[in-house]
């Protein structure tokens, strides 16, 4: 009997931004007693001979990163394609990109990998569809 072998990737979580005292009660449910966090801003790198993947992109201070990074207190933030870059990976060799879901921080920079192939949950995709498709008064869905 004949097996193929196993791909074996070398896996890297990348820290790239951090916010001060983030409410815990705004992270998890029922916890409104716990004071405040430092919450780590990640993404995660796969690669192989074959394939480079992200897990999620992080997200870039211009534009929409401006305002995200004054909304939840980002005082400390290195480029993603920075820290990309201290591994030896350029955007343009990124494979794929599998989003975990459509929140800014973990897709705002896919713009950034012109190569990549994209992967999202279907019902992620169509949540967010619908979502954009309401009334402006509910914008703050969005």
């Amino acid at each position: 009997m004949t097996t193929t072998p196993k791909a074996t990737y070398d896996v890297h979580v990348i820290e790239y931004a951090r916010s001060k005292d983030q409410p815990v009660a705004s992270l998890l449910l029922g916890v409104y007693d716990r004071g405040t966090v430092d919450l780590p801003f990640s993404f995660v790198l796969a690669r192989n001979a074959e394939r480079t993947v992200l897990i999620d992109t992080g997200f870039m201070r211009e534009g929409n990163g401006a305002q995200m990074a004054e909304d939840f207190a980002v005082v400390e933030w290195v480029s993603p394609l920075e820290r990309l870059a201290a591994l030896g990976v350029r955007p343009e060799d990124v494979t794929d990109i599998v989003l975990t879901h459509a929140h800014y921080d973990h897709m705002g920079s896919i713009d950034q990998f012109p190569n990549a192939h994209l992967y999202i949950q279907k019902k992620e995709l169509l949540q967010w569809i619908e979502a954009m498709a309401l009334p402006e008064r509910f914008g703050f869905l969005t």
